[in-house]
């Protein structure tokens, strides 16, 4: 689908640079452009569809959002201030917006070499359908973040005309091809119909031909992510309808994590709990490529008064004994959820639940709100409340004593509705601090301007028209029309 009046151009993407690479000068003079690997069983494809997630994080974007400011005594790191002063980043390093778009592509490249393969190589019908459920659901999945990314929030009234990413479908022969920028409509669209196919060929399979399932996308998985799809586009009837299929009707608290099996003392237990792949609330696991968020030392980090802004009750609060040590007499505190380790000594990683949960939880209470079902939704939100709220001084705190302090904060004639809606987003920023998922819900509900201030006293503002990352230089240098012309000056390759 092209997109009307939007001055396009094509972007065009080496083969290699997705997939596989060539060797060398010679080689790549010498041979045809079609030079990848070809899967010719079963085997080989469910080791292709390892490489269908994106090994990039984009954990990134939490130090574009209000949970983070200038911490004094820590080391900056360049791209690391240049994400937090909104400025264009040049680096292709780990943790920067052209690592996770190159690998978002790549595993797109992986997942459409699987759909080929798999009509090519002997297995059964149920293995077939299982895999290729796999890799529609992948796709979905690396487009889907790529325009929540790289392109302005879905808005069903401007989505038609708005710049979104290229879809690729096709498994490219050809050592140069054209793409081009289409519509988040047009994304939507496409990663729906991949989401939707994914869905039915796991029902129609079996999905137990891997050992480490929750490193995959399972049926459960599917669900979970067409939660947050369809919230994110705003079909909240859809939302709803998912989320059910996972945590069945009303508050279910196996998928709601207990904090005391995870606050277990030393930051690593606590992340390593926190990750475990027995917790239930951990639905789909990822092994990602992440370096700063490790180290609370280094960069941009949420400071005392902001954690003290954050959190309505910490004292009472179980989420912060896993992410807080220390106190106001330093800057900075922060501990990471998320399991890291250095492979060969040297490359650094994480593991992270992808999908949780809690927020399939926290995006049916929305959509119930948003659906005027506001009984159901108080009720709910009552169980989450008394669950994260049952630490040191529990004979004082009840949710009618949360609810309370939230109206006096508020103004006192605020429609149940918007104060709802205002407790949950507050509760969704609590539960996924310093997990990424704060900047889109900035997005969706247009949380803007913020601010952020450099350790130098430097005060740089951000709006919700500049909230689209900005492709990346190679794609622009390369005919993708950029988000903003003033970027596309200073291009050093």
């Amino acid at each position: 689908m092209k997109v009307k009046n939007m001055n396009m151009k094509n972007v065009y993407v080496i083969l290699m640079a997705l997939v596989f690479g060539l060797s060398s000068c010679d080689s790549f003079l010498s041979k045809e452009p079609d030079n990848r690997l070809r899967p010719d069983d079963l085997i080989q494809v469910q080791a292709l569809l390892v490489n269908a997630y994106p090994e990039g994080s984009w954990y990134f974007v939490e130090w574009m959002t209000d949970n983070v400011g200038k911490t004094l005594n820590n080391m900056m790191l360049q791209h690391m201030t240049e994400i937090y002063t909104f400025q264009k980043v040049r680096s292709k390093f780990q943790d920067t917006p052209t690592y996770y778009w190159t690998s978002a592509y790549r595993a797109v490249a992986h997942a459409n070499q699987a759909l080929i393969s798999l009509e090519e190589i002997e297995c059964t019908d149920a293995e077939r359908k299982a895999l290729q459920a796999e890799a529609y659901l992948c796709r979905s999945y690396a487009h889907f973040m790529l325009v929540n990314l790289f392109a302005p929030h879905y808005d069903a009234a401007t989505a038609a005309s708005t710049p979104g990413v290229p879809y690729v479908k096709d498994m490219e022969d050809k050592l140069i091809v054209q793409y081009e920028r289409e519509s988040v409509a047009s994304v939507y669209k496409k990663a729906e119909e991949d989401l939707l196919e994914g869905i039915r060929l796991k029902l129609e399979s079996s999905e137990n031909y891997s050992s480490a399932l929750k490193y995959h996308f399972s049926l459960e998985a599917a669900y979970a992510y067409a939660t947050r799809f369809y919230l994110f586009m705003g079909n909240y009837d859809k939302v709803i309808e998912y989320a059910d299929l996972v945590l069945g009707q009303g508050y279910n608290s196996k998928y709601i994590r207990d904090y005391t099996k995870i606050n277990m003392g030393h930051p690593t237990t606590n992340a390593l709990n926190f990750c475990a792949y027995d917790e239930s609330s951990n639905i789909m696991l990822a092994r990602k490529e992440v370096f700063a968020d490790a180290f609370y030392q280094v960069g941009y980090r949420m400071t005392y008064e902001i954690f003290e802004d954050i959190y309505f009750r910490a004292e009472d609060d179980v989420r912060c004994l896993q992410l807080w040590v220390g106190n106001e007499t330093r800057t900075s505190f922060y501990v990471s959820k998320f399991y890291s380790a250095l492979e060969d000594e040297s490359y650094a990683y994480e593991i992270m639940p992808l999908l949780r949960g809690e927020e399939v939880f926290l995006n049916r209470l929305e959509a119930l709100v948003q659906n005027d079902a506001l009984t159901e939704a108080e009720e709910q939100l009552r169980q989450f409340v008394e669950n994260r709220y049952s630490g040191s001084d529990q004979s004082s705190f009840s949710y009618d004593y949360y609810k309370s302090e939230y109206q006096t904060m508020l103004a006192p004639d605020l429609s149940e509705k918007d104060l709802l809606m205002k407790m949950i987003l507050d509760e969704r920023r609590r539960e996924f601090v310093q997990e990424g998922l704060r900047w889109f819900d900035m997005k969706r509900f247009n949380l803007f301007p913020i601010t952020h201030e450099d350790i130098n006293g430097n005060v740089y503002t951000l709006t919700l028209d500049k909230a689209a990352l900005e492709i990346p230089d190679e794609a622009i240098i390369n005919g993708l029309e950029p988000n903003y012309k003033e970027d596309v000056t200073n291009i050093n390759l």
